[in-house]
């Protein structure tokens, strides 16, 4: 599955970089979920030649790590549920790079943040694996605090 997305990423940035200059292209895609008088919030995508690029990163990354982890999980009682992680992870992360508001980036921040708490929390058993994913779940909380009260 993240051959294919890798693949289409590919192919998003060549369509992107074949327009250039003053013609240069962008795909936006956006619905209203609420639209009342003095208030709106649309969810959409918004995709040009720097998301295509950001598009290949994520998707080549989430690749080699997708590709390490079977090895890695061969036999692991809890593979199914590590990959889930994972992927919820990994489309997470492609959120961020094609959110075109800010509300979308805040929410998948929040969803990469609790996906990272999952991942690092893992192996519960142990108890720095359960510490660590604490530690992860809690710091970045002062964090968001600071960036909506500025």
């Amino acid at each position: 599955m993240m051959t294919r997305a890798w693949v289409m990423s590919i192919i998003c940035l060549i369509e992107m970089l074949s327009y250039h200059g003053e013609h240069a292209y962008q795909l936006q895609q956006s619905f209203d979920v609420v639209n009342l008088p003095g208030f709106r919030l649309e969810l959409g995508v918004l995709i040009d030649s720097l998301t295509a690029i950001m598009l290949i990163v994520v998707t080549t990354v989430s690749l080699m790590v997708h590709i390490y982890s079977l090895g890695y999980m061969h036999g692991d009682i809890r593979f199914s549920r590590f990959f889930a992680y994972l992927s919820l992870f990994t489309f997470a992360m492609l959120g961020l790079v094609v959110a075109n508001n800010f509300f979308l980036i805040f929410i998948f921040w929040e969803l990469v943040g609790l996906t990272s708490y999952l991942l690092i929390g893992f192996w519960y058993e142990k108890k720095s694996a359960r510490t660590l994913a604490r530690k992860r779940l809690s710091r970045p909380r002062s964090a968001i605090w600071a960036f909506w009260s500025a």
